[in-house]
């Protein structure tokens, strides 16, 4: 089944290129902001198909730069299943649009610190990941923990790791930014419902305050994953296998209320969500679009979506 789908996945990339002109070699198919593509609507379609997505694994991904610079991770396809310790160590490649093409895909400077679940703020210049490293080691048996680099118009900084109450000790991981600051991510820490749990941090005077659970509807004994905040704390997206899902995981979603409480979570919808694993999903920092992987341990890629899909999933809930 898999092999079927990279035969296929294959001819998709072939066709894509062999409609290009110029050069012959695709360079010139990905001009622009968003690698030049028509945008999607709202049904998930693939991201720039021979630049981004191919026939390797692609996971975790973020637009920077206002669209015109991109970072996702990717591991060679060998054949084989790969592991927890492959995704780890796989590289996170970035590119960016100079004049008026994308450059081909290189390493980040701080690669050594095998960053993983990944997210990009609305300040399109923010990058929040998570690593097993501490700042001296790096070391797989670390507990996670996240931290945040900024692109800025003469490159990256220096890399930090965030302080308590964002970072427990106890494993914590894919953050996401509101245009304010504030922070969501997941965590293992005590006094949780499930496994994991998501919770939420203000940013008063420049510094996080307490980290709050976001408790029930949201939260429950089960795993909630990968959570991505809007830039406006209207909605929310994170991942998780419950029953009634459509295969592995699924992406849900729910309403922030105005008195800060959240609706019951609904799941996505089946354009959205597969038999496969729907999970890692990334909102562009101006909001229009939706980024999420799509695959299993066999393969992997990274489907883009319009952000108007919020609006239908909201007005449906309402009927």
């Amino acid at each position: 089944m898999i092999c079927i789908r990279r035969y296929y996945l294959n001819i998709i990339l072939l066709l894509f290129f062999s409609a290009g002109c110029g050069s012959g070699d695709g360079s010139d198919i990905f001009r622009g902001q968003y690698f030049g593509q028509k945008p999607p609507g709202i049904k998930p379609e693939l991201l720039a198909p021979g630049l981004i997505s191919s026939s390797d694994f692609e996971y975790c991904s973020g637009f920077l730069q206002n669209g015109k610079a991109f970072i996702f991770k990717r591991q060679e396809y060998t054949g084989e299943d790969f592991s927890e310790s492959d995704f780890y160590n796989s590289p996170t490649l970035f590119t960016e649009l100079r004049d008026d093409n994308w450059t081909e895909p290189t390493v980040v400077p701080f690669n050594d610190l095998h960053p993983f679940n990944f997210t990009t703020a609305p300040d399109s210049r923010s990058f929040l990941f998570t690593s097993k490293c501490s700042e001296e080691i790096s070391d797989n048996s670390l507990k996670s923990a996240i931290w945040k680099v900024e692109l800025a118009n003469d490159g990256w900084g220096k890399p930090q790791r965030l302080g308590s109450p964002i970072n427990s000790g106890t494993g914590d991981s894919y953050a996401s930014m509101t245009a304010d600051g504030t922070l969501y991510f997941m965590s293992g820490r005590e006094g949780g419902f499930g496994r994991s749990d998501i919770y939420r941090s203000e940013l008063v005077n420049g510094e996080y305050i307490i980290s709050e659970n976001l408790r029930r509807p949201v939260n429950s004994e089960e795993r909630e994953l990968d959570p991505v905040i809007s830039p406006d704390e209207s909605y929310l997206i994170f991942c998780a296998d419950l029953p009634g899902g459509f295969g592995s995981f699924d992406l849900y979603i729910t309403f922030r209320n105005s008195d800060g409480t959240w609706t019951e979570p609904v799941n996505m919808g089946r354009e959205v969500n597969t038999l496969h694993a729907e999970n890692r999903a990334n909102i562009t920092p101006d909001g229009k679009y939706i980024l999420f992987m799509r695959g299993t341990t066999e393969y992997s890629d990274i489907y883009w979506m319009e952000s108007k899909v919020i609006n239908k999933i909201k007005n449906e809930k309402r009927k």
